[in-house]
């Protein structure tokens, strides 16, 4: 929904640039579709995705976890 604002994704782009540490969830993308502004946040230099499902929640929290408390000493 937050894409079809056209200040959304721009605002998003500067907090990516400025290097402040977010935690985002993003679509998986749909019969081979992904929407070019998603596609672009995937595949930022500074991304880190992980698909969540039932099999790994409860591992991938704690690797997140990790992930956040790291980049957050840094900053």
């Amino acid at each position: 929904m937050e894409l079809f604002s056209s200040l959304f994704f721009p605002a998003v782009l500067k907090v990516l640039e400025s290097n402040i540490p977010i935690l985002a969830t993003i679509p998986i993308p749909k019969s081979g579709r992904d929407i070019t502004e998603v596609s672009r946040l995937r595949n930022h230099p500074g991304a880190a995705v992980s698909t969540l499902n039932t099999g790994n929640r409860d591992a991938i929290r704690v690797t997140i976890y990790t992930q956040i408390v790291s980049l957050l000493q840094k900053h």
